[in-house]
């Protein structure tokens, strides 16, 4: 109920990406476990609807993204890892026509 009642009081454009947040990572975290990998990039790829979120004045678009992934992933049943989230951020991302690019790996220190 307490997620019900804090969903409403998001503007709609905050809804919205919430909404989609939830959809990518869900897909994302099931699709890892079914599908290889180019396979799960290309499903949310096309889930990720192009297109312009209303996003609050002061938000630039990596912050209302990372904030709506970060509780989208909580939403999610289970754990959601950070490859999940990573691939619905960087679609989202992609989709507002903001250039973004998923890198995975380690680095050893320098």
């Amino acid at each position: 109920m307490r997620h019900l009642r804090s969903f409403f009081r998001l503007t709609p454009g905050e809804r919205r990406l919430l909404l989609r947040a939830t959809v990518l990572v869900s897909i994302a975290r099931i699709g890892l476990r079914l599908l290889p990998f180019a396979t799960v990039m290309q499903v949310t790829r096309k889930l990720a609807l192009p297109g312009r979120v209303p996003l609050p004045s002061d938000d630039a678009p990596t912050v209302a993204v990372a904030h709506a992934v970060r509780r989208a992933a909580r939403l999610v049943p289970g754990k959601t890892r950070c490859l999940p989230r990573a691939i619905a951020a960087q679609q989202l991302l992609q989709g507002m026509h903001h250039p973004s690019q998923l890198r995975i790996g380690v680095t050893i220190g320098e």
